[in-house]
């Protein structure tokens, strides 16, 4: 069954963080979370939006309709999201026993550079 309280729990304390933490991030109060958590109160619909952006998390899996673990991009640069997109197929397509990388992964690890260097 689903139990919206527990979900966001559950997602909040993935990424170590307080119901304080979470409730700065998001514009309102730790007691809210409290509340969220505990099912006293549903967040409004712009909050609920909110929460999936800092979770990393879609809004339809806060909704209890799905549970893939996504990435979101929102907020990336175009180049960002691609290099996540090359990252995710380079690691659907590697073998575990690569000595050195190869052209494809030395291109991304490249692009990798240059964006923290921005």
């Amino acid at each position: 069954m689903y139990d919206f309280g527990e979900l966001l729990r559950k997602h909040r304390l993935r990424k170590h963080w307080t119901q304080k933490h979470l409730g700065n991030l998001i514009g309102v109060s730790e007691g809210t979370i409290s509340k969220y958590e505990s099912n006293q109160v549903p967040p409004p619909f712009e909050k609920m939006r909110s929460l999936a952006v800092e979770l990393n998390i879609s809004t339809d899996e806060l909704y209890g309709l799905e549970s893939n673990d996504k990435i979101a991009t929102y907020g990336l640069t175009k180049e960002q999201t691609d290099i996540l997109r090359d990252l995710a197929d380079l690691f659907r397509n590697s073998t575990s026993n690569i000595k050195r990388p190869n052209d494809n992964q030395l291109n991304i690890l490249g692009k990798i550079v240059i964006e923290f260097s921005r």
